[in-house]
């Protein structure tokens, strides 16, 4: 483990930046967005809850889908720290998207949702009843999966394919690295995270951050949300609305008669992205009706020297550690990174 350390410490940059090549992309943690998705209807509703007051806009959905941020689209998430793009992509790909899902359900693919990091992993339904399946370039187990009724390979799935859903992600990162140019921490492309994540009927997730200081999470940016749901999907009647919080909080929600409420929930309707800040703003998802599914993911940064020296202080409580205990987290990064530990 020594050896490794000393690997990858003499892949530095000049700017602290470690460099890890991957071959898959695979959770760094467990700590996770939950979503669901909903229809396509004349109008998009989206309330707002504000310590003043309540009110809800309506969004006309009639443009076309061109998966891309507009320059609203980056003002909102610079300035705010959240966008909600409806209709991001057409629903031709929404049902192609969600009969990828079905199809990894129906072949055993999807696991139970679990909350916590590292050693504290652990299945709580009191806080989150949903499955998952991750996915991303090259991952072994996806590339030669049926999701038609023909046998899809690795440049053909709705995933692989040229335009598929990997270009979309990695046009829409590549726009994301802009909005900071001047920032040494560009996102990694190896190190993002994606998976499906599919709610039962009386699923949700109960309020949570994405990315917790002294933990790999921390690596996170910006976290993503699309939404796979039929157009059948009722806001109303199937609910699993997504809400954002917007009190500054962080897990917990502060005390009421020291700040208001103040959040909005989001129909997750087909198609619907939403953007985020990883470590600003805290999210649930609230009780869902029916089952729904959507595609989760977040962007994350470059590992620096400082990244690792926090990551010691969280595990070894207070400070770095030992050489052994260093060595041990930088090789479980890299397993992670490899796909070849999977802590979710």
């Amino acid at each position: 483990m020594l050896f490794l350390l000393l690997l990858l410490l003499s892949s530095i940059h000049n700017d602290g930046d470690v460099v890890i090549s991957a071959f898959v992309a695979t959770p760094l943690s467990s700590v996770m967005v939950a979503s669901t998705c909903v229809s396509s209807r004349s109008s998009r509703r989206m309330t707002y809850h504000h310590p003043a007051m309540t009110t809800s806009i309506d969004q006309n959905i009639e443009s076309s889908s061109s998966s891309s941020l507009s320059p609203s689209d980056i003002e909102s998430l610079s300035t705010k720290g959240y966008v909600i793009i409806p209709n991001f992509i057409p629903q031709s790909l929404v049902s192609e998207l969600r009969q990828d899902i079905l199809t990894l359900r129906s072949l055993n693919l999807f696991k139970v949702a679990k909350i916590g990091q590292d050693a504290t992993n652990e299945l709580n339904t009191n806080i989150r009843i949903a499955e998952t399946c991750f996915i991303g370039r090259n991952r072994k187990e996806l590339t030669s999966v049926s999701t038609t009724t023909t046998t899809t390979t690795k440049d053909s799935s709705v995933r692989d394919r040229p335009g598929g859903l990997y270009d979309i992600l990695d046009n829409l990162r590549m726009t994301l690295d802009t909005l900071d140019p001047m920032s040494s921490s560009k996102l990694d492309i190896n190190l993002m995270e994606l998976l499906y994540v599919y709610y039962p009927q009386g699923g949700y997730y109960r309020r949570h951050r994405d990315a917790v200081p002294n933990s790999a999470s921390a690596l996170r940016k910006y976290s993503l949300l699309l939404y796979l749901n039929p157009p059948s999907w009722d806001p109303i009647d199937n609910a699993g609305q997504l809400r954002l919080h917007l009190d500054g909080g962080n897990d917990d929600r502060p005390p009421a008669n020291v700040v208001r409420p103040n959040y909005i929930d989001v129909n997750p309707l087909g198609g619907t992205l939403v953007l985020f800040k990883s470590e600003a703003i805290p999210h649930e998802v609230l009780n869902t009706n029916a089952e729904r599914y959507a595609l989760v993911g977040w962007y994350n940064r470059r590992v620096s020297v400082t990244d690792i020296g926090n990551l010691g202080v969280g595990i070894a409580g207070g400070g770095v550690g030992d050489t052994a205990r260093l060595a041990a987290l930088v090789l479980a990064m890299t397993l992670v990174t490899y796909g070849v530990v999977s802590i979710i």
